[in-house]
């Protein structure tokens, strides 16, 4: 790790910073120091936009957190030896969910901390729908963007913006494309299991997975062309109509 030593204010203290491996994206950058034996992690901000993304980063972890959802704790300090926007954050040191996933096998050691999680984010949206609270729904949650112990779980990354859309469609937006995330990792074979314990965890908000269902239902011509294509390609991805046909079939959905 790089290391960069500056004065932090005016008096002969100073913070020296670890610069962590690359970042999976080349708009921002990690750091560690340490300060009274406590670790904490920078997220620096590279593009034209960091002010705005540091800005919805600290607040969105504020705002998380007050709600007694699990995240790294934020604190309002600012290092003068960065020039870019930055923030300051609690590091957490342990793995991410999909390396969780890569390191077992085993559904009995993977699939209770996928209900836990799936069972963290219905509580969340359903606060959100409550209180048509769009700060409580993540713009960008994948298997890294949660970290996970032996007990407990954090969510982390909240620099990505909303769309200017209804909370009904954030939220139905959010576990669409979080359940794609998890099956990229986890396995095609495991859409049956995975959304029966979606389906368990929603229980009460039928309206979020009808939502998905209704969007991508196709007419089964279309889902025919479509279903013949991706196989003579030999495309493997998973589309939303098809996760929206499973989770028709668990919910016994009708329209």
């Amino acid at each position: 790790m790089d290391a960069i030593t500056e004065p932090t204010n005016r008096t002969n203290h100073s913070i020296q910073l670890a610069r962590l491996s690359p970042a999976q994206h080349s708009d921002t950058a990690f750091y560690l120091f340490e300060e009274k034996d406590t670790t904490y992690l920078v997220k620096l901000y590279l593009h034209e936009h960091g002010d705005e993304a540091s800005l919805r980063e600290k607040l969105g972890l504020l705002h998380w957190r007050a709600h007694g959802f699990f995240v790294p704790g934020v604190y309002h300090r600012v290092l003068p030896q960065l020039k870019n926007p930055h923030v300051v954050m609690d590091y957490i040191q342990t793995e991410t969910l999909a390396d969780f996933i890569s390191r077992h096998t085993s559904k009995a050691e993977i699939y209770p901390r996928i209900r836990q999680i799936l069972q963290s984010n219905a509580a969340r949206h359903r606060l959100s729908l409550q209180r048509s609270d769009a700060s409580l729904i993540h713009s960008d949650l994948h298997p890294d963007n949660i970290l996970i112990d032996a007990e407990s779980f954090y969510y982390i990354d909240f620099a990505t913006p909303h769309k200017d859309k209804s909370v009904l469609e954030l939220v139905s937006l959010e576990v669409e494309r979080f359940m794609i995330q998890l099956l990229r990792v986890m396995g095609k074979e495991s859409m049956p299991s995975l959304t029966e314990l979606l389906v368990a965890a929603y229980s009460g908000q039928e309206a979020v997975l009808t939502r998905i269902v209704e969007k991508h239902d196709l007419h089964p011509c279309i889902r025919m062309v479509k279903s013949i294509r991706e196989s003579l390609r030999r495309d493997a991805q998973i589309r939303r109509y098809q996760l929206a046909d499973v989770f028709k079939k668990t919910m016994n959905y009708s329209n």
